[in-house]
This record gives structure tokens, C-alpha cells and sequence, in this order.
């Protein structure tokens, strides 16, 4: 009888914890194809939170009853941040190992104007060539204009031309800002075995409601 209890609760315990973890993984995935896939500028943020709503909502409907009111908005606090972490980072670390450095000459910059909370959002987008007049893939984006047209700087490129051409600077800080990315992902996954873990204690089984998994203390 006890082997059976156990077992029924291992396997609610695990049921629980695909719920929460599985569209977790789908965030990070997305979050990690995002920066290596090659998508244009400026397509990679409307990709990565397109797929924050779709995990919000996946979770809020497959944890619907039992999500702590604490545990379980920190587990997605902490997964969200991961995500914008690595979306930064794996271009990075994909360029620290396998891009080269090259001497590249500026042939447009265009200032972009975004609007944002703090007022407008202001970029420079390079294109950019070799000094044989062979155009690199990609654009160079910086938040200050940094280059004149017709200047030559060094950046790190892709020889598949996936990745967008980068600083040198900011790929040699590869590998820290993706240990930050991976210790945002094992936070992430000790809250949500947490968050299920507290959900089977008998105070927490009892609410099935129909609140929000998310907040299911409103």
C-alpha cells in the first residue's frame, strides 16, 4: 500500500514538473535559436517575447490549481530573465567559437529610432564589407555610432553567416555572460522542482479553483 501511495505521488510529482518545465525549455530554446538562426535585426526581441506570451500562457493553463503563489511567478521571473540573458549571450559564444577576426570596411550606418518606456531607443546599424569590396552577411549594431563610412574596424565574423558580425570586445566576454545564462537556467529548474515539490503537501492540493496558476493567490 505504501509503494503504491509513493509511486502515485512520484508520478504526480513528475507530471507537475513536465507541466512547468517542459514549456520552460521550449522558452530557452526559442531564446537560443533566436540569436543563431540568422534572423534580421531587430526580429530577434519580437521573436523572444512572442514566445514569453506563449510560455506565460501555456503555463498559466497546464499548472492551472496548484502553482505557489511565491515559487511559481519567481520560477517565471527567473526563466524570463534566462531567456533575454541568452539571447545576448549565444551569438557571443558562437562567434568566441567558431567566428575569426577580420579587418572590415564601414560602407552604410543608419541610426534607428525606437520607441520605449524611457523615451526613444537609439542604434546604429553598420553594413559592412571586406577591403576587396566583398560585403559581409549581417549587420553590426551598436547602441552609439562608433564608425564613419569608409573607416576600417576589426570585428568578429561567422563563416556561415548566421550570426551577425560582432565587436571583438563584446565576444571576449562570451563565456561570463553565458555562465550568468546558465546559472539563470539552474536557478530556473530549482524553483520549479520547488514549486512542484510544495504543491503536493495537502494545504496546496486544495486549490483547484480556477485561479491563476500564475498569481493563484488573487
Amino acid at each position: 500500500m505504501i509503494g503504491v501511495v509513493i509511486a502515485w505521488v512520484s508520478r504526480r510529482f513528475l507530471a507537475r514538473m513536465v507541466a512547468l518545465a517542459g514549456p520552460l525549455v521550449l522558452l530557452f530554446g526559442v531564446a537560443a535559436l533566436a540569436g543563431t538562426v540568422g534572423l534580421p535585426t531587430g526580429w530577434q526581441e519580437p521573436v523572444l517575447m512572442t514566445g514569453i506570451v506563449v510560455v506565460l500562457v501555456a503555463v498559466s493553463a497546464l499548472c492551472h490549481g496548484w502553482g505557489h503563489p511565491v515559487l511559481m511567478p519567481a520560477t517565471l521571473v527567473a526563466a524570463v530573465v534566462a531567456a533575454i540573458v541568452l539571447l545576448l549571450a549565444v551569438p557571443d559564444a558562437v562567434l568566441a567559437a567558431r567566428g575569426r577576426t577580420v579587418v572590415a570596411v564601414v560602407r552604410s550606418a543608419a541610426e534607428i529610432t525606437t520607441p520605449s518606456k524611457a523615451g526613444e531607443r537609439h542604434e546604429w546599424r553598420y553594413q559592412l564589407a571586406l577591403p576587396d569590396g566583398q560585403p559581409l552577411a549581417g549587420r553590426l549594431v551598436e547602441q552609439r555610432r562608433n564608425w564613419q563610412v569608409g573607416e576600417d574596424i576589426r570585428v568578429v565574423v561567422d563563416p556561415t553567416g548566421r550570426v551577425d558580425p560582432h565587436d571583438p570586445a563584446d565576444v571576449a566576454e562570451a563565456n561570463a555572460t553565458l555562465a550568468v545564462g546558465v546559472g539563470l537556467i539552474v536557478l530556473t529548474f530549482a524553483l520549479a522542482v520547488a514549486t512542484a515539490r510544495r504543491s503536493m503537501r495537502p494545504s496546496t492540493g486544495r486549490r483547484s479553483t480556477g485561479r491563476s496558476a500564475l498569481f493563484p493567490g488573487d
